[in-house]
């Protein structure tokens, strides 16, 4: 199939496969709202572990209660989902920024306390940047969940999901597949 790809704010995504103005989305986690535009194949495409961050020179603890963050201001992207609890947690600080890059630069310039984000994603941009010293993930994981290329229902893309599906299923027994995942220091095991 011919495809192009169009890189946009992930809010922005969100609405054009909800409207039908693009087909499908890519690292989407499914959640009871998406269901409603987005159709999700069965085999997920990666594993998205989420965790908070913040400078060395911070020295936060995280025992998984949102509670102990109260009062400190926490860089977001606007329309990820980061787990039902934590988007759940109305009385944290949550700034929200349209690119994820953003955050990391906040967090550097000292505006924010913490930043929450998918682990390699956040290591890719700030080693980018050659600040991947200056920062540190905090434990536990804010949550780890399946991602997957979601379709629009607008676009009636059911068969094009299930296809989809089937053939990223057989790619993923291939060593071409393990190649990619540790050619971006992703692990085998938790795909």
């Amino acid at each position: 199939l011919e495809y192009e790809i169009r890189e946009r704010p992930w809010k922005r995504c969100l609405y054009m496969v909800k409207h039908g103005l693009a087909d499908v989305v890519i690292s989407a986690l499914k959640t009871d709202e998406r269901m409603v535009y987005m159709i999700y194949p069965e085999e997920h495409i990666s594993v998205n572990k989420t965790a908070l961050f913040t400078t060395t020179k911070r020295n936060f603890s995280f025992d998984s209660s949102y509670e102990s963050l109260k009062g400190f201001t926490i860089g977001v992207t606007d329309g990820f989902s980061y787990g039902q609890d934590f988007d759940g947690a109305d009385f944290l600080i949550k700034d929200v920024n349209t690119k994820t890059e953003n955050i990391v630069v906040k967090l550097m310039m000292g505006r924010y306390d913490l930043g929450v984000g998918n682990i390699p994603v956040i290591s890719s941009i700030a080693f980018k940047k050659g600040i991947r010293d200056k920062m540190h993930f905090l434990e536990p994981l804010v949550h780890s969940q399946m991602l997957y290329a979601a379709f629009s229902r607008k676009n009636n893309l059911i068969k094009l999901s299930e296809e989809f599906s089937n053939r990223l299923q057989k790619f993923k027994d291939k060593s071409e597949y393990r190649d990619i995942l540790t050619k971006y220091g992703v692990s085998y095991q938790s795909q």
